[in-house]
């Protein structure tokens, strides 16, 4: 028989210590959870949220809004941010210290990381004439790379709207559509979100 579910979820509110705009939240486990928002701003719990401490205590690194927050652990995560050009960057001293390991020149936007596995990831981003931004690491997130069978397209996507569960990878976009790859990027795919008027700002 399946297992029972208890549907009788309670919510409340987190203090984060920050006046930031928080845009982007990951979590890891029941204890361990990430957020990220404005001016280089991430906040970190590794206690189910009771308390929240600085997740990027040594600025200067990271700069611009983080709009999508990625995490493993309570260590090692990713975050992008697009000032104009877009960048991604890593911790694997949660937060202590932040690594610059991807750029790309404007006019692009990524606008969301997922990790498969501690190696193996995915990134999606904006058009750049002609193809869709997807990015693949297999490093753990060090090096990224464009898939060459990126869709053609036109349009934006939206931030935090990407989800990988191999062989199969979607991602939503302000058009109103969602692309969908069966084979791990290969081949794409794309169609109307019927019922859904304007953005596909989520996916999961």
């Amino acid at each position: 028989a399946p297992p029972v579910v208890n549907g009788n979820y309670t919510w409340g509110p987190q203090t984060s210590g920050t006046t930031s705009l928080l845009y982007s939240v990951k979590a890891v486990s029941g204890l361990v959870a990430w957020t990220a928002g404005a001016a280089g701003t991430v906040r970190r719990t590794t206690d189910g949220g009771v308390t929240w401490g600085n997740g990027n205590p040594n600025p200067g690194v990271i700069t611009g809004d983080i709009y999508n927050i990625e995490a493993i652990d309570a260590n090692t995560a990713w975050c992008t941010t697009s000032p104009g050009a877009t960048f991604i960057y890593k911790t694997t001293n949660g937060g202590t210290n932040w690594v610059q390991v991807f750029t790309q020149a404007a006019p692009s936007f990524i606008n969301a990381i997922k990790m498969v596995s501690p190696l193996n990831g995915y990134a999606s981003g904006d058009v750049v004439a002609p193809n869709w931004v997807i990015l693949r690491t297999t490093d753990g997130g060090s090096t990224w790379t464009q898939l060459p069978t990126a869709p053609a397209g036109t349009g934006d996507g939206r931030n935090n709207c990407l989800q990988v569960s191999l062989p199969n990878i979607w991602f939503g976009t302000g058009q109103g559509t969602c692309w969908r790859s069966t084979n791990a990027g290969l081949n794409w795919s794309f169609a109307p979100t019927t019922g859904l008027a304007g953005q596909v700002l989520g996916i999961r």
